[in-house]
Formats: structure tokens, C-alpha cells, sequence
């Protein structure tokens, strides 16, 4: 792949990053598996990243039961901070929908009213998009 070996190229700049995240949606998880693995590592930062945010979006939506799993453990691990940031919000917004239902109800309890988080995130300007 020509993604794997210039990573850090593609997931900065907007029209590569739109590439991957298609690529990641139209080809088989046996053919984007180890381009997925390769993602991983980054994808927490990518979650911030105003071109890898996308990217983080496809894997989510079109990644490997086990590869959405580890990137909801990680927006769960950190999902009060993840939900203010201006990019990443829109990662946690794809996680409610997408991420495998375990990971998901952890979310939405995570972020329900009931929760501790809920009152200050309501009032926050992203968070409030993600609630």
C-alpha cells in the first residue's frame, strides 16, 4: 500500500486523508486490515486532527469488529475531553452511532444526564452536539 508507507504524509493533508477514509469504506477489512493496524497506534491523535478525524470516522464505521472496539475504548477512556475539542466531538458523535453496542452503551451512560460530566458538557459548545 502507498498509504502504509507514507502515513504520516497521507493523515495530513485533506485530499489523502479523504482518500484512506474511502479506501478504508470500499475495500474488504481482509484488504484494509493491515493498513487499519498500521492507523492504530495514531488514531487517538487523529481523533483531534482536523484531516485524521476523518479517518478515525471510517474505521469506526468500516473497521474490523476488533479495530472499532479499540477505538471506542479509547474515546471511552477519555470521552469528557475528546467530547469538548472542536474535531474530536465529532469523532465521539460517530462513536454513539457506530462503535460496536457494548462500547456504545458504556458511551451513552457515560454521557447520560445522570452522569457526572453531563451538566458542564450541556453548556460546553462542541460537547453540547455530542449530548
Amino acid at each position: 500500500y502507498l498509504y502504509r508507507s507514507r502515513l504520516s504524509e497521507v493523515l495530513d493533508d485533506h485530499h489523502l486523508s479523504g482518500a484512506l477514509s474511502r479506501t478504508l469504506e470500499i475495500m474488504s477489512n481482509d484488504e484494509t486490515g493491515p493498513l487499519v493496524e498500521d492507523i492504530l497506534p495514531s488514531v487517538e491523535g487523529l481523533m483531534r486532527h482536523s484531516f485524521g478525524n476523518f479517518v478515525a470516522h471510517a474505521v469506526l464505521e468500516f473497521g474490523q469488529p476488533h479495530h472499532r472496539k479499540h477505538v471506542a475504548d479509547l474515546i471511552l477512556a477519555d470521552v469528557v475531553r475528546l467530547s469538548k475539542h472542536r474535531v474530536a466531538s465529532n469523532v465521539v458523535r460517530k462513536a454513539l452511532r457506530a462503535a460496536p453496542e457494548p462500547e456504545r452503551t458504556a458511551l451513552r451512560e457515560a454521557l447520560s444526564p445522570g452522569g457526572a460530566c453531563a451538566i458542564p458538557l450541556a453548556r460546553h459548545k462542541f460537547a453540547s452536539f455530542v449530548l
